[in-house]
């Protein structure tokens, strides 16, 4: 027993010391074990557009559109797209027939086509979506070839692509999907229903009197 206490101590000892050497900036001993390293992730996590659920909380967070646009997208799927601006580049409105979604709940489905108010912001490659009566929102990635339009990189289907054909006539965006299964397909159902209309200005003149009737879901 001694001896077994004896070859602890001395193993003990050196682990002590090589513990010093290592924090003092020496190297270990030939033939040493390394230490295993911290487990930190290889990229840092994305910034959440939801705030971490409080496993209480009855109802997810309501936001504004001011808060909305505070967000980023993140490479959930593929890179960021260049930050640069494209032939459908604008904010647009449109007001849902029906009943509004009036409450709120931690399971409701993403992108339910509920009635009232929604917006849709397209800026140089970031999507932004707001549904006025709940606070429902999402930030994602587009990107626009011809008449081609991807959407991905969106927190509520981060590893889903949508694929639509865009036109644009009389200051009206409409998509037409080619395929998209983001939220069980409620988000093509909810972008193709009815066209987007521009919240631009349709002239100078209205757009420094600022006398003009906005479109729906404009603000």
């Amino acid at each position: 027993m001694r001896i077994i206490s004896h070859g602890w101590a001395l193993i003990s000892a050196a682990s002590l010391v090589w513990g010093c050497g290592i924090r003092s900036g020496a190297k270990p001993p030939p033939g040493a074990v390394s230490p295993l390293p911290s487990m930190v992730p290889e990229t840092a996590p994305p910034p959440i557009l939801y705030p971490a659920r409080d496993p209480a909380a009855t109802y997810p967070v309501i936001r504004t559109w001011s808060e909305v646009l505070e967000f980023r997208a993140y490479p959930y799927l593929e890179p960021l797209p260049s930050i640069e601006a494209t032939e459908i580049d604008g904010v647009y409105g449109k007001f849902e027939p029906g009943d509004p979604q009036w409450w709120r709940c931690a399971r409701c489905p993403d992108f339910r086509l509920s009635g009232g108010n929604w917006r849709l912001m397209l800026h140089q490659g970031t999507m932004r979506m707001y549904y006025e009566v709940t606070g429902f929102s999402t930030v994602a990635s587009y990107e626009v070839e011809g008449k081609h339009l991807r959407l991905l990189n969106d927190p509520h289907c981060p590893y889903e692509v949508g694929e639509y054909i865009w036109t644009l006539q009389n200051s009206a965006l409409q998509l037409t999907e080619i395929q998209d299964q983001c939220a069980i397909h409620l988000r093509a159902e909810n972008l193709t229903h009815l066209p987007w209309i521009s919240c631009q200005p349709p002239n100078t003149e209205a757009a420094v009197t600022d006398h003009w009737i906005r479109p729906s879901g404009c603000g």
